[in-house]
């Protein structure tokens, strides 16, 4: 299996709520129908997501992480650690 890396936000940084309804104009009653969708439809396929935990951070370290590890042949060990 071939990875590829993309970062979706390199200017990601914590937002409070205030400020993700800005971003993304979405407001919060929206965002919370959609999170209660994602959360309903991970639970069919057996997964439990925690929002409320959640920290939005750069994934770039990430991404670089995963290329050092490809370079050393364990790119899909860390991969797996990651998600």
């Amino acid at each position: 299996m071939e990875f590829k890396s993309y970062e979706l936000d390199p200017d990601a940084f914590p937002y409070s709520n205030e400020e993700k309804t800005k971003k993304y104009g979405i407001p919060n009653e929206k965002k919370q129908e959609m999170i209660n969708q994602m959360r309903s439809h991970a639970e069919e396929i057996g997964l439990t997501i925690n929002f409320e935990n959640l920290e939005e951070t750069s994934t770039f370290n990430a991404h670089r992480l995963v290329k050092y590890a490809e370079k050393q042949g364990k790119e899909s060990d860390v991969i797996e650690s990651i998600i």
